[in-house]
């Protein structure tokens, strides 16, 4: 299948997650939505760091002038389109895999054990490591700041939750790279079978 027709074919198919996805199909349109992802988090990124520094820039105006501050760019609106663009890029490449993962003879919740199970360990891990009292946003902000100095223990679950999903990812990889069972499986025909 050519990149074109997979990418629409994936997009034809978001919400369907039965039947089967040839490689071809997964592998271009999981290339395509993860440049778009790259391409459209640096763009928002630009734009808000941008507000950013003209908020910034007029502060410095309005300080000097000793005028009343104004308030910062929110972040939220960004937020919320970025977060439904990531979505919508992400839905057709996850359903794809599942289909993807049928056509090699396996269930689709192979596709989503690894962001299950990361989430839980996420979960588990802010319970068990993070004090009461804490604001999410704090534990959000930790991430950028040098955590092995403050809480090694919490950088050493850190290290140790990256190697867990690193090593499933490939697991995944692994899987969605098998070949395809000739003719019918438990979840259907091959996708564009060539009938005489």
């Amino acid at each position: 299948m050519r990149f074109g027709r997979a990418i629409m074919s994936g997009y034809r198919n978001f919400a369907n997650l039965s039947g089967r996805a040839g490689a071809a199909e997964y592998w271009h349109l999981a290339r395509f939505t993860q440049v778009a992802t790259y391409l459209f988090v640096l763009a928002i990124g630009y734009v808000f760091v941008r507000a950013q520094s003209e908020w910034l820039g007029s502060m410095a105006r309005l300080s000097e002038a000793g005028t009343a501050a104004a308030q910062p760019p929110s972040p939220v609106l960004p937020a919320i389109i970025g977060a439904s663009v990531l979505f919508a890029l992400s839905v057709p490449r996850w359903t794809c895999g599942v289909r993807r993962l049928h056509d090699t003879g396996r269930a689709g919740w192979h596709y989503i054990i690894p962001a299950a199970v990361g989430l839980l360990v996420l979960a588990l891990a802010y319970v068990l490591l993070v004090p009461a009292g804490v604001h999410p946003l704090q534990v959000l902000l930790a991430f950028f700041t040098p955590i092995w100095i403050y809480e090694p223990r919490l950088f050493l679950g850190l290290v140790a939750f990256a190697v867990l999903l690193i090593w499933m990812r490939k697991r995944l990889i692994r899987k969605l790279r098998e070949p395809s069972q000739t003719g019918t499986n438990r979840f259907g025909p091959p996708p564009f079978e060539v009938t005489p």
